[in-house]
Order: structure tokens, then sequence, then C-alpha cells
């Protein structure tokens, strides 16, 4: 039977595999809109995939600011407890639940735009080749 720490740690480990996941998507996304990039020097993307683009881009600056908030926060309580003089070793009991929070939004909002922006590329990609 598991305990609570080792679900902890599955959740952990399936959501760095879906951070992954998404940012290869990203990327992905991004080569596949260049593919059908125009000449038009006014409108390089067609206007079908202007939307993709801007999901993809945001769900990559979500990914960058999922890390960046959660490292902030958890710093920032790191140099409170420092300045506060807490022994190395001492037991915290755990950090306030909010901690999460950031993490949490930026993640799920990440993987919500990519799999948005995928649903309109492909779409974009079945009218477009059949």
């Amino acid at each position: 039977m598991k305990v609570l720490e080792d679900y902890r740690q599955t959740r952990r480990n399936f959501s760095s595999l879906a951070s992954d996941v998404a940012r290869k998507l990203g990327f992905a996304g991004i080569a596949t809109i260049w593919i059908f990039r125009t000449e038009n020097p006014s409108r390089a993307i067609p206007a079908d995939l202007v939307w993709p683009a801007l999901f993809i881009v945001v769900a990559l600056a979500f990914d960058l600011l999922q890390y960046a908030v959660s490292a902030a926060i958890y710093g920032a309580y790191q140099r409170i407890l420092e300045y506060r003089d807490t022994p190395e070793d001492q037991d915290l009991g755990g950090h306030p639940p909010w901690f999460n929070w950031p993490n949490n939004v930026f993640f799920w909002g990440k993987l919500v735009l990519i799999v948005v922006a995928y649903w309109n590329l492909i779409s974009f990609l079945w009218r477009t080749l059949v």
C-alpha cells in the first residue's frame, strides 16, 4: 500500500513529464506554423494560425512562469526562515498551502493552452490537407 508521500512523488513525476511534453509540443507547434508561413510581408502567418501561435507562445510563457514564480516564492520563504535563524534540521511542519497555487495555475493553464492550440492547429491541417 502506498503512503501519501508516494502519491505526492508520483504526481510530481507525472507533472514533470507533462511539462516536458507540453514544452516539446509548443516548439513543434511553432515549427508547424513556420512551415505554413506566407511570403506576404504584412502577414507572415496565415490568419487561421494566429490564434494557435498565440496560445502556444502564452503556454511557453506559462511554462517559464510556473517555475520562476515557484522559485521566487520558495526562495523568499527560505530567506525569511534564514532571517529568523531557523536551524537547518528543524522540522518546519510544511509550508502554507497557497505556495502551490501559482504553480498549479500556470501548470494547468499551460496544458489547457497547448490543447486548445493543437485543436486549432489540427483543424487547420485537416482543412488544408484534406
